[in-house]
């Protein structure tokens, strides 16, 4: 064997060892193929070589500059649009309400507390402007048991005003037509003011829902007065009528005593301002 025979025998192996290969045909690339080809190894070859400035000015931001808010159609984020909510508005504005009315109430109890502390005293009221259909704020020195141990006698009747006893000093009876307990909403009873102990009847005062609270919370039954801290209420009181000849209690083993004249009114509203 020669050596040329040698060389055709170890070439023969490799053209056999992929027969797919060997039968497929060539196909040449279309030149407009071949010409987008070349057009991307430039370009990768381009971009393959680093431009010195670029490094040395650093990586090119991607965002919008600095202090921008974007483009004029881009989105507001979600917090703007919580922040002006309208529901969150509204609870602000009912909120600062309540505080504002919370604060004057409570500006309006510490003021006349500030004015008594300091012995800035509060003018005698003038029961002669206590005529029928005005209305006054009266401050009324009161216990809780004078819930129950203030009275008045009289067969006499206000529109659906009365006093709780007959002139006989026997109790009304119930009409059996409202609740079983009103907090004696349309009966008289007499108080006096806080300064200079005027007289004035007042119905409806305990039906007041500071009142009816402070009733509550201490029950004056079976306690002794000196168990009981008296306070000052500031009330609104509209004047319905004048009274005369009517016979007042002002505890329950007191004797009854006539009035020759007393103003009397219905109380709209009562806050309280102070103990002593």
């Amino acid at each position: 064997m020669t050596a040329s025979d040698r060389t055709n025998d170890s070439e023969a192996p490799a053209k056999d060892s992929d027969p797919a290969a060997a039968q497929a045909p060539r196909v040449s690339p279309d030149p407009a193929e071949r010409g987008r080809l070349l057009d991307g190894d430039v370009a990768t070859a381009s971009g393959a070589q680093s431009d010195p400035a670029s490094e040395a000015s650093g990586p090119t931001p991607s965002g919008p500059p600095e202090g921008s808010l974007g483009s004029a159609s881009a989105p507001l984020p979600p917090a703007f649009w919580f922040i002006f909510d309208w529901r969150l508005l509204a609870s602000l504005a009912v909120i600062g309400l309540t505080a504002a009315i919370s604060c004057d109430v409570v500006n309006a109890k510490a003021q006349a507390a500030a004015d008594r502390l300091m012995g800035h005293s509060v003018a005698v009221p003038n029961a002669a402007d206590w005529t029928p259909g005005s209305t006054h704020t009266i401050e009324l020195t009161l216990v809780t048991k004078d819930a129950d141990r203030l009275a008045c006698a009289d067969d006499r009747t206000f529109g659906d005003l009365r006093c709780q006893y007959n002139k006989e000093r026997r109790r009304f009876p119930r009409d059996g037509t409202g609740p079983l307990d009103d907090n004696d909403i349309h009966i008289i009873a007499p108080y006096r003011t806080a300064t200079g102990n005027v007289l004035v009847m007042v119905a409806g005062l305990w039906a007041t829902p500071d009142l009816a609270m402070r009733r509550h919370m201490e029950p004056a039954r079976g306690r002794a007065d000196k168990d009981l801290a008296r306070f000052i209420a500031r009330c609104d009181l509209q004047f319905v009528d004048r009274i005369d000849g009517v016979q007042v209690r002002w505890d329950f083993k007191n004797q009854w005593y006539t009035e020759n004249v007393a103003p009397m009114a219905r109380a709209l509203s009562c806050a309280i301002l102070e103990e002593h």
